[in-house]
């Protein structure tokens, strides 16, 4: 190899291209663009359920390839034993703690939801700097606190805009209204108001923008712009991630552009998701088979696809319903499940792809890699003996990964497309095959629940509601069938099914309009006019209550059935209560004495 082609190849690690648009984020950036200019079009040419599930494989790979580089071989288990081991048990310790206390389990998720973040800015500054050093720039310790500084203050952002009052900044978004959990915002606890939110994200805002071009200064008087080119790359994506977005939610420019607008940030946040797990992807792949751990990045890609799939999905079907757990996984299971793998996958992350590891910069700065002694193999359990072993667990991951794909595209193509188009049978049949797959849903059961009743398919709503509240009670499953009851004429179970939702909900507003409409039916009329007059002070205070809820309760406090008893015609339940006072009384029909 002549000298010019060995230079070029050491500035790059699978080429120009590749590095630039898989390791840079030139690849998000492209997709950046796109969003940008056609808007609407982008996303019905690709819904986010459609295009969550490649997102997802890449995402899961990524978590794989951590695992396969901290535990497949003998001699990096026993060098970080204390995470590959202690930590691992402590964060399953906390996933089931979290499981069974919903406040453990929303800190888990707020730990989980403040590092992501972090996370994804170090990672880009340790390519930038990888690319430097390969190019043999000299980063002045300067230049790299300012470089360090542009990163961390890209993440404070993020961390401000998560933490507020303002929740509209969000870097992603934080609310988990379908499950149990809740996203705990650290600034109202510490009277971070509104204004003091906006002064700090305008400061660090300015900190960051001048870090930024401090840093890009500096690093031009070492170094032509074609060798900072791979780095001020890396700089602009961080700043497309995080930085622009936040800001422009927060002080409302640019709202036009749809990846910074406030309605579209789960999409956006999808991609820059799938950015960050293809660039973790691309570095990991190059270390395997330059440092001789893979015979090929194909096969070590393969191989990280099935332990991430395994990472994520295992939990997932150990504590599902039935099993190990009590919550459906689109309920809170799920966000555990993130926050288990994700915390896991950061802090292993930060151990073992430090370049202060002689193998690891061996390896990314392309210098010469040391042989393995021959020791080495017979430690990493490269013998007959073990083979099977290695074949079961890579079986098995294979066939967790089947069922995620099948789960994914159930759900897709099986449930949600069904039920758009109206066709409740086959989306019935795939909530009853997720279910096979460990996938039980009550929120499907309730959404088909609700819509056959509203077609007053009464047989079917009732079976789909019953699934629902075994599956998980909730007051609208309590009042979808309380709703059922009701149609049928059966007053009584009706008012059990919505005193139920109101143990879980109380001022769940439709519950106590049912349970006044009840007891009108069952003649208690005193208990109706009470329970009517409160669901419609509940209904006016929800925004969110259903249309015509206000003027369904107005219609039943209007029934003649409400007006004030005569003496001589008091309803059943005031009767009983008179009874039941009666018999309270002395023997010999005196008032009781007087005890003052």
């Amino acid at each position: 190899m002549s000298t010019a082609a060995a230079r070029t190849t050491q500035r790059w690690l699978f080429g120009p291209w590749r590095d630039l648009v898989l390791g840079c984020g030139l690849g998000y950036a492209a997709i950046f663009v796109v969003m940008a200019a056609l808007g609407a079009t982008f996303r019905e040419a690709l819904p986010l359920g459609i295009a969550f599930l490649p997102v997802n494989l890449v995402s899961s790979a990524h978590y794989g390839a951590t695992a396969v580089r901290a535990y497949e071989r003998f001699e990096d288990r026993q060098q970080y034993w204390l995470f590959t081991t202690w930590t691992t048990l402590a964060l399953g310790a906390c996933f089931v703690w979290g499981l069974a206390s919903v406040a453990a389990g929303s800190w888990f998720v707020t730990i989980y939801l403040t590092w992501s973040p972090w996370h994804y800015a170090l990672q880009n500054f340790g390519v930038a700097m990888t690319f430097l050093r390969r190019r043999a720039v000299d980063v002045t310790p300067g230049a790299r606190r300012l470089l360090h500084a542009s990163f961390v203050l890209s993440f404070f952002l993020a961390a401000i805009a998560l933490h507020s009052s303002a929740a509209r900044a969000s870097y992603a978004p934080n609310q988990l209204e379908s499950g149990v959990y809740s996203f705990i915002p650290l600034g109202p606890m510490v009277g971070l108001s509104h204004d003091v939110a906006n002064a700090l994200l305008l400061v660090t805002g300015c900190a960051w923008l001048g870090t930024t071009v401090g840093a890009v200064v500096l690093l031009r008087r070492a170094a032509t712009l074609r060798d900072l080119a791979p780095a001020l790359v890396l700089v602009a994506v961080q700043a497309l991630w995080f930085s622009v977005p936040v800001l422009a939610r927060q002080f409302g420019v640019f709202s036009s552009v749809e990846p910074f607008s406030v309605e579209h940030a789960a999409y956006a946040f999808l991609w820059i998701g799938a950015g960050h797990a293809v660039q973790y992807l691309w570095i990991t792949a190059y270390f395997a088979k330059s440092a001789g751990r893979s015979a090929s990045h194909t096969k070590f890609v393969t191989k990280s696809l099935l332990a991430g799939t395994a990472l994520w999905w295992v939990p997932a079907i150990l504590f599902a319903p039935g099993l190990l757990g009590r919550l459906p996984y689109d309920a809170g299971l799920a966000a555990m499940v993130a926050a288990l793998v994700n915390l896991h996958h950061f802090i292993l992350d930060g151990v073992i792809w430090k370049l202060r590891d002689g193998r690891v910069a061996q390896a990314l700065l392309g210098r010469a890699p040391r042989p393995l002694p021959p020791i080495h193999h017979q430690l990493t359990g490269d013998v007959a003996p073990r083979r099977w072993v290695r074949g079961l667990l890579w079986t098995g991951g294979a066939l967790v990964l089947a069922g995620a794909v099948a789960s994914a595209l159930l759900t897709e193509f099986g449930f949600n497309r069904p039920y758009e188009r109206g066709d409740l049978d086959a989306a019935r049949r795939a909530a009853d095959r997720l279910e096979w797959l460990g996938q039980s849903s009550d929120e499907m059961r309730l959404r088909l629940g609700h819509t056959y009743l509203d077609r007053n398919d009464l047989s079917a709503a009732r079976s789909s509601l019953e699934r629902s509240i075994e599956i998980r009670p909730t007051a609208w499953g309590w009042t979808g069938l309380g709703d059922t009851h009701a149609r049928n004429g059966e007053w009584r179970e009706a008012a059990d099914a919505y005193a139920k939702a109101l143990e879980i909900e109380p001022d769940h507003a439709v519950a106590t309009f049912g349970a006044g409409l009840a007891a009108l039916e069952m003649s208690q009329a005193e208990r109706a006019r009470r329970a009517l007059h409160r669901a419609k002070a509940l209904a006016a205070a929800d925004r969110s209550a259903p249309e015509g809820l206000l003027e369904a309760i107005e219609g039943a406090l209007a029934d003649p059935r409400l007006e004030e008893p005569r003496a001589n015609d008091r309803s059943q339940d005031d009767r009983s209560q008179d009874d039941r006072s009666q018999n309270d009384r002395p023997q010999n029909d005196q008032p009781p004495p007087d005890r003052r």
